[in-house]
This record gives C-alpha cells, sequence and structure tokens, in this order.
C-alpha cells in the first residue's frame, strides 16, 4: 500500500538523510521515496501512519498523513 506524508521543515539534503535514516530504521517498510523539492516522502508499506509520523518526528521533522 503506497502512502503519503508531509514533511513540512525539511530543508537541505541533510533533513532528506535524516528523514531516509528514520524510516530504514522502522520494519516492514518496502520501499521509500524523500522528495525535498514537494517535501513529500511516499512510501510503499503497511506500518501504521502513526508509526511512521512518530519516527519522522523523533528525527527532528514535523509530518502528516496526506492523501
Amino acid at each position: 500500500m503506497n502512502k503519503n506524508f508531509a514533511v513540512t521543515n525539511m530543508k537541505c539534503q541533510g533533513c532528506v538523510n535524516n528523514v531516509s535514516k528514520a524510516l530504514d530504521s522502522l520494519e516492514g517498510i518496502k520501499d521509500y521515496s524523500v522528495n525535498l523539492a514537494s517535501k513529500e516522502v511516499s512510501i510503499d508499506t503497511e506500518v501504521a501512519d502513526e508509526i511512521i509520523i512518530g519516527a519522522i518526528k523523533k528525527a527532528g521533522y514535523d509530518a502528516k498523513a496526506i492523501a
């Protein structure tokens, strides 16, 4: 299942790397892409939104699920 999240405070490639590390730490994520220009993350996973958002927030970024 493909899920999309807005990560509003990503500002640089370092931010992208930090969000990527947060996603890498989660079990059950099959594939993902982090887009700095649109400030969005697209994830192929069955992991609950709350867990993904929690991992991104723990890395220091604001995240919310989007359609």
